[in-house]
């Protein structure tokens, strides 16, 4: 059964704050969770900006990689 996950800006920014001593960011162990598809609006890109510093680096590349899927408002 596939199933869907609406990422938020909280939960990207906490969940990518949250490592071990390796640098493994537990967004990306969540980001392994099988049958799952992840999207999330642009906006939070411009919100990540104000909070975190390497979280908007991550969203970037998850979204060009096309394991994120980032809708506008048009596109909703």
């Amino acid at each position: 059964m596939k199933r869907y996950a609406l990422l938020d800006t909280d939960f990207i920014s906490k969940t990518h704050s949250v490592q071990d001593d390796g640098g493994n960011h537990l967004i990306d162990r969540v980001m392994e969770l099988p049958e799952y598809e992840f999207f999330c609006h642009a906006q939070i890109v411009t919100e990540l900006n104000r909070y975190n510093a390497d979280a908007p680096i991550w969203l970037s590349e998850k979204v060009g990689a096309q394991k994120i899927k980032s809708y506008t408002d048009q596109e909703i």
